[in-house]
């Protein structure tokens, strides 16, 4: 990271620092622990966030470290008397203590700290010990320096820092682009051919066979031009298959989406599709490119729309050959420029034997074979990887055990050693790839089936360390899981499709699994699991059971794709899972919750709330109480009685306050309640949710947008400033970057509520609502909303086309409601008659709070027909609306209508 950006970076976190207050000393101490590796614990908060008087704030296990943490704005200020004071509190309660740290908010003055420190250590007491003085300037820098790269302690961190995850983002769409190679033979012709094809286009195409140096070139030009560009991505072409697979690509190890295409329009950046498919195309791309914005793909073909590479040079060459070497016989050489020419892989594939030993003879019998390149070098491969076997098997035993030429750096360190992945480097067997990942050559890869090295036994030990190491991952709270896991996710599954059933292998596949690509096939009957883990016969680990409540879940929405009907009766036969893991011997108290609140959650699905209730308050009343079963409680007593909704009302008030004193609250946790919240209690918490909005939002966390979309729907009409400040409040990078769809569609609804707000820009904001919603999958809710956005458009004709397509028309009253404002709007009042009346008849008690809306609907086809009763309607309207804002328009609607 340049100086400049670190600077900006450490002011911003420096900023924040300071704004921390209460929750400091729980700052300080994951700090300590995450940042400057110190282990303490917090001895000075309770469970709840609170401090604790008379205690230290943290000390390591073995007493030698000790913290005290401050949030005084004057910590630095003259003699430092609060400092003086945590330290001799620290020597008093930690008298073991030989590292003392003071963490504080406050900026750092260097010379009065001196001062202190030097004071300080002139103590009696003192003598032996050391003392560590933390501002926010520092702890901002060492945040900065360590921890941007740290899953871990950017996702804790965040809690208190709002713009840490950004940075983080940033810094790792920066790192994706493969850092230049030590070894790497400088091309100033390809270079200079780049920079000039740049500079008349937008997007470009370097073409040629594997291993002529594309991606090496690529990842050069990056480097060179980084100044140019807000964020460099470096996407692998096979994730890539058309056009659209750009508004969501997984550019980091954890599987993060990213809209790419909404960044190539909203800031200059650079994507450089390695190894590019040829539907790809450079129209298509162009297109997508904002200002300072371009793309570079590297292929194989060399299209009529791609710039062939040139081949390396014959000085280049030959120092590529010896450049690690004495020399070269001169007629060895002029063979080998004869056979393979100016091929960087190649030639690099021959140092490399050299290196190992072959002979400069053995070499030139190499050449002596004709059309070694016909089939993109993997002929010349072939025999050269033999002779580097003794110190790349290991290596390679790998890639080839996984079936891809690319795998998660991490997780090769687990499953063998570094230093094999030091060796197949070494010998110039990888290709450049993002930060994280290793990658094999093409051609080395393609070479790997050909060997006659591997056998099923080394397989299967592979496959033994590799489930010991995710299942071990998937308890962790790390990424660790999430990345293997996806990175290995076609290996994962080929290794269950073939009889390969543990645990690890079916949660981690399940896991990743979104509800469309779920295969039932994959997994066996959890009622005859489950029965197996209550007996004994398998055992009750932590991993099993997680697996099995996976399944009920996954299972569960499989089945709803093609019915509810049916997914609730086949649920029902799986609900005796959880009491078949329940008995089960050896569960921890985690565990036991856990299944118990998994069981309810199937029961509410069954419409069976009151046994579900009770089951949540016994996990709630139980030794390992979960915050999300409180969640389920509060949904099912917002259903209930005035007694029960009050009840609700106060689960949500005590979660908003949790959140707004500092205490972790997890963010599924928080918006679950603010979707259950009143009007009332949202608009009396804004602060505090759009904090939490923002920095899910932030961070990606699709239930943000979708949390916000939910609550917009009434904002719009009881708080519509309010929800005009949320809307102002996300960041618009967030908005550029929707990748997936639930996303796409949140925004679109959001937009479409915002532009019901008097005053608004109603007809841009409806613009792109609209555009958003034409690029969803086809599913019920999406439909009745693209449908609803059109008619407030005045677009009936298009509204009703959307509407005969779903397949509730004849029962669905939301469907039929929208056809009655369809056919209203094109001017038959009495086929819309119908069709409101067949909507009142089909809407459910549930759903009764909507009876007003449907009212008015058919006052306003009444109307369009002068019938003596729309007034009669109106008016029942307002009777049944909820007293606010949304009353006091339909009254003056009523009050203008009789003054017609």
């Amino acid at each position: 990271m340049d100086s400049h950006k670190r600077a900006h970076h450490v002011i911003r976190i420096a900023s924040e620092i300071g704004s921390i207050g209460q929750s400091f000393e729980a700052f300080g101490g994951l700090v300590l622990n995450l940042i400057y590796k110190v282990p303490v614990s917090s001895q000075g908060i309770n469970p709840r966030g609170f401090p604790v008087a008379g205690v230290v704030d943290g000390v390591s296990a073995d007493g030698i470290h000790a913290a005290e943490y401050s949030a005084v704005d004057k910590y630095f200020k003259s003699t430092m008397k609060k400092a003086q004071s945590d330290v001799r509190h620290a020597l008093a309660k930690a008298p073991h203590a030989k590292e003392i740290y003071l963490l504080a908010g406050a900026h750092r003055a260097p010379q009065i700290a001196q001062t202190f420190e030097t004071m300080v250590l002139s103590w009696p007491e003192m003598k032996g010990r050391s003392l560590h003085i933390l501002g926010a300037t520092e702890i901002a820098a060492a945040i900065i320096d360590k921890g941007l790269d740290n899953e871990e302690a950017v996702n804790r961190l965040s809690h208190y820092l709002p713009s840490l995850s950004r940075l983080a983002d940033e810094e790792a769409a920066q790192a994706l682009v493969p850092p230049e190679a030590q070894e790497r033979i400088p091309r100033p012709d390809v270079d200079g051919l780049l920079d000039g094809l740049f500079a008349q286009r937008s997007c470009v195409v370097l073409a040629g066979m594997a291993g002529s140096g594309k991606s090496d070139a690529a990842a050069a030009y990056a480097h060179r031009n980084r100044a140019k560009y807000q964020n460099v991505l470096w996407l692998p072409g096979g994730n890539i298959e058309t056009i659209e697979d750009l508004r969501a690509v997984p550019i980091t190890r954890m599987g993060e989406l990213r809209n790419v295409a909404g960044l190539l329009k909203s800031r200059p950046c650079l994507v450089i599709i390695d190894d590019a498919k040829e539907a790809l195309t450079v129209g298509a791309l162009s297109s997508l490119c904002g200002p300072g914005s371009h793309v570079l793909l590297t292929r194989r073909a060399v299209t009529a729309d791609a710039q062939a590479i040139p081949p390396m040079s014959f000085a280049d060459s030959k120092h590529l050959l010896t450049r690690n070497l004495s020399t070269c016989p001169p007629g060895t050489w002029d063979k080998i420029w004869g056979t393979v020419g100016g091929h960087p892989l190649t030639i690099s594939l021959l140092n490399a034997a050299v290196c190992e030993g072959s002979s400069w003879a053995d070499i030139e019998l190499d050449c002596r074979t004709p059309g070694m390149l016909e089939f993109n070098g993997q002929v010349l491969a072939d025999r050269l990887l033999g002779r580097l076997r003794a110190s790349a098997e290991q290596g390679l035993a790998l890639f080839e055990w996984a079936g891809t030429s690319q795998i998660d750096y991490k997780l090769i360190a687990a499953l063998s050693a570094p230093a094999l992945v030091r060796t197949l480097r070494k010998y110039g067997l990888t290709a450049p790839s993002r930060p994280g990942v290793v990658r094999l050559h093409d051609v080395v890869y393609a070479s790997l089936s050909a060997q006659d090295w591997w056998s099923q036994s080394r397989r299967d030990a592979i496959t033994d360390r590799f489930c010991d190491y995710i299942g071990s991952a998937a308890l962790g709270t790390d990424l660790a899981f999430w990345s293997a896991a996806i990175s290995l996710g076609v290996k994962i599954e080929r290794l269950v499709g073939g009889g390969d059933r543990r645990p690890a292998f079916i949660y981690a596949m399940l896991s990743t699994w979104a509800p469309p690509e779920i295969r039932p096939e994959l997994l066996s009957d959890p009622c005859e699991d489950a029965g197996l883990i209550r007996n004994g016969s398998r055992l009750a680990s932590p991993i099993a059971t997680m697996a099995l409540i996976e399944t009920v879940e996954k299972l569960y929405l499989h089945d709803k794709i093609a019915s509810f009907a049916h997914a609730r009766e086949m649920l029902s036969q799986r609900v005796e899972v959880f009491d078949k893991l329940a008995e089960a011997e050896g569960l921890t108290t985690k565990q036991q919750s856990e299944i118990q609140h998994h069981k309810g959650k199937a029961l509410v699905r069954l419409n069976r709330e009151a046994e579900a209730l009770t089951i949540f308050k016994g996990v709630m009343a139980g030794p390992h109480p979960l915050p999300e079963t409180e969640i389920q409680i509060m949904r099912i007593l917002k259903k209930g009685d005035i007694l029960d909704q009050q009840r609700a009302t106060d689960i949500a008030k005590k979660i908003y306050a949790t959140a707004a004193s500092s205490t972790p609250v997890s963010h599924s946790v928080f918006f679950a309640a603010v979707e259950q919240g009143t009007a009332e209690l949202i608009i009396g918490h804004e602060t505090i949710i759009t904090k939490m909005l923002v920095e899910a939002a932030e961070l990606g966390v699709s239930q943000a947008l979708q949390t916000m979309s939910t609550i917009s729907r009434f904002l719009s009409k009881e708080a519509p400033d309010l929800l005009s400040r949320l809307i102002a409040a996300i960041p618009a990078q967030v908005i550029d970057d929707l990748p997936l769809p639930q996303d796409r569609f949140a925004w679109a609804d959001i937009l479409f509520e915002a532009s019901r707000i008097p005053g608004a820009p109603a007809q841009s904001l409806q613009a792109e609502s609209l555009s958003l919603f034409e690029t969803l999958p086809p599913e019920r809710f999406h439909s009745q909303r693209h449908a609803e956005l059109l008619l407030l458009m005045q677009r009936p004709v298009e509204a009703k086309a959307l509407l005969t397509t779903r397949d509730d028309l004849q029962d669905g009253p939301f469907a039929q409601r929208l056809m009655a404002l369809a056919e209203n709007q094109l001017g038959d009042p009495g086929t819309a008659l119908e069709w409101i009346d067949r909507a009142f008849e089909n809407l459910p008690e549930r759903q009764s709070k909507y009876k007003y809306e449907f009212h008015e609907h058919r006052f306003d086809i009444l109307a369009a027909m002068s019938a003596k009763s729309a007034v009669a309607e109106l008016e029942r309207a307002i009777e049944l609306s909820p007293v606010g804002r949304e009353q006091e328009r339909l009254k003056g609607r009523l009050a203008e209508f009789l003054s017609e």
